[in-house]
């Protein structure tokens, strides 16, 4: 017996989008629950573990009563067996600013390479990279203009790329560079630690 979304299908109709980024990406919750007489072995722990998966992967809006109410419907065809949940997130997945909603209510934190703010700073490069191309830069496109513009000032401050090195961090608008000699060349050593609070963005300063 096969249900999607509460509604009964055939075997050969149990399927799903290739763009559900369950597949690509393994991004589901997923529950096995034991049979036994036409009922469910301990089905409200099932649900409950269920729940929270939900919370830790963000999904939203999920009934959980309906969810029940259907493996119920299931389990009363059978004696034994086991039946299965797949809850995934579809190809529409939520946008921009409502995942940063989410990871703000988390303080999710982690470090890395670029500061990820795109405002008002940005509207000169973003008009002239639109004029010429027809769409938005990219963090890579903006990380390729300031390491440019980095190395352009770098040499004309101090002649010589090599006699820059020793200046320190340079700060621009989305990235940082401090560049440390290691074996025949340079490393980027420049790192930066991130936390999403509601809807902003906010960089971690290191106090010494």
């Amino acid at each position: 017996m096969y249900l999607i979304n509460g509604t009964e299908v055939s075997k050969n109709n149990f399927n799903s989008p290739i763009e559900n980024l369950s597949f690509w990406r393994g991004d589901g919750i997923f529950e096995a629950i034991r049979i036994h007489d036409g009922f469910l072995f301990a089905l409200d722990r099932h649900l409950k573990r269920l729940e929270r998966s939900a919370q830790k992967m963000l999904f939203n809006n999920i009934d959980f009563d309906s969810i029940k109410k259907d493996l119920q419907k299931v389990a009363s065809n059978f004696t034994q067996g086991y039946v299965r949940v797949i809850i995934s997130r579809s190809e529409t997945f939520e946008n921009e600013n409502i995942s940063f909603q989410h990871l703000g209510n988390l303080k999710f934190t982690y470090p890395t390479y670029f500061y990820p703010k795109y405002d008002e700073e940005l509207n000169e490069l973003n008009d002239l990279f639109f004029e010429n191309f027809g769409k938005l830069p990219n963090k890579i496109v903006i990380r390729a203009y300031e390491i440019t513009l980095d190395l352009i000032l770098r040499s004309a401050y101090r002649r010589k790329l090599v006699k820059s090195i020793n200046i320190g961090e340079t700060k621009y608008y989305q990235n940082r560079f401090n560049y440390k000699n290691k074996e025949q060349g340079y490393i980027n050593e420049s790192i930066l630690l991130i936390m999403h609070d509601n809807l902003e963005v906010l960089e971690i300063s290191s106090v010494k």
